[in-house]
C-alpha cells in the first residue's frame, strides 16, 4: 500500500544508511516519478516529510502546487510543450516560473527527439514565459537537476566545451543548426 511504501521509505531515511543516509545528507538527489495531481501532492507530502530537496519527474501539472513546491525547495523536469498542446500545459509552466520554482524541459518519451526541446522552450516564450527561463529549460537548469551543473549547461571556464552553433536565434523555429562541437573539436556542420 501507499501508507506501508512510505513508513518503510522514512524508516530507512531515518536510519541514514546506504543511498538513504547519502540522500539525507544532500549527497545524492532524489528524483520522484509522477503523473496526476494526486501523486504530485503524495510527493510534496512526502519529500518535505523527510526533508528531501526533490525533483519531480513527470509533473507538467506540477504548476498547480507552484506555491507548495517552492515552499519546500522542490524543483521539476516536464515535457516541453508541443504544437497544438493543452494550454493548462504552459499555464503551468508559467506557474513555476513565477513562483521561481526550478524546471527543466525533457523529453517525455524516447520517440520525441531533442529539437522538441528547442521547439517546446519556443512555444513557452510564445505563450508568455521569459525567453532566458526557457533557455535554461534546456540548458543550464537541466543540466543542474539531472546533478550535471558543474561541467555542462554553459558556456564557460571549467565547463565541458560541447556546445552547438546557431544561425541566429536558437528558439526561433526559423535558426538553423550551424555546427556542432563535443570537447571543443568540430564535430558536425551544417549546409
Amino acid at each position: 500500500s501507499y501508507s506501508g511504501a512510505v513508513t518503510a521509505l522514512n524508516a530507512r531515511f531515518a536510519a541514514g544508511v546506504g543511498v538513504y543516509g547519502a540522500v539525507s545528507r544532500g549527497e545524492l538527489g532524489v528524483t520522484i516519478a509522477v503523473d496526476e495531481r494526486h501523486e504530485i501532492d503524495r510527493a510534496i507530502r512526502f519529500a518535505k516529510g523527510a526533508g528531501l530537496k526533490a525533483t519531480l519527474r513527470g509533473a507538467n501539472r506540477a504548476g498547480e502546487f507552484a506555491e507548495r513546491l517552492s515552499g519546500v525547495g522542490m524543483s521539476v523536469v516536464m515535457a516541453a510543450p508541443a504544437l497544438g498542446g493543452p494550454k493548462w500545459h504552459t499555464d503551468s509552466i508559467k506557474s513555476l516560473a513565477e513562483a521561481g520554482v526550478p524546471f527543466a524541459f525533457g523529453l517525455a518519451d524516447s520517440s520525441a527527439g531533442a529539437s522538441s526541446l528547442r521547439l517546446g522552450a519556443s512555444l513557452a516564450v510564445r505563450a508568455g514565459l521569459d525567453r532566458a527561463t526557457a533557455w535554461r529549460a534546456i540548458t543550464s537548469t537541466a543540466a543542474s537537476l539531472a546533478g550535471a551543473g558543474d561541467s555542462v549547461g554553459r558556456l564557460g571556464v571549467g565547463y565541458d566545451a560541447d556546445f552547438a552553433l546557431w544561425s541566429g536565434d536558437p528558439l526561433s523555429p526559423a535558426t538553423r543548426l550551424e555546427s556542432v562541437y563535443i570537447d571543443g573539436v568540430l564535430i558536425t556542420e551544417g549546409k
